[in-house]
C-alpha cells in the first residue's frame, strides 16, 4: 500500500479486489474442467504444485528487486 497515493488507495484496492476474484472464478472453472478428465485428486494435486511453483517465482522475484536501487520514498525503485 505503501506504493499507491493516499488518495488512490481505494481505487487500487477495488482493482486488486476485482482481480483477485476474477481469476478465483476462472481457476475454479478451469479445475471443473480438468475434473471432467482427470480424476480430482489428480486435478487438486496438480493445482496445489501449479500454485507452489508460482508463489516460488514471486518470492525469487520479489528477493531479485528488493535489492535494487531505492527510491526517494524508501521503496525500491521501479
Amino acid at each position: 500500500m505503501d506504493a499507491v497515493p493516499r488518495e488512490l488507495r481505494g481505487r487500487a484496492m477495488t482493482v486488486h479486489t476485482a482481480g483477485l476474484m476474477t481469476i478465483q472464478g476462472i481457476g475454479m472453472a478451469l479445475a471443473g474442467a480438468a475434473a471432467e478428465f482427470w480424476p480430482v485428486a489428480t486435478v487438486v494435486g496438480g493445482v496445489g504444485a501449479l500454485g507452489t511453483v508460482c508463489c516460488l517465482c514471486l518470492v525469487l522475484e520479489v528477493r531479485r528487486t528488493a535489492r535494487g536501487p531505492m527510491g526517494e520514498t524508501g521503496l525500491t525503485a521501479i
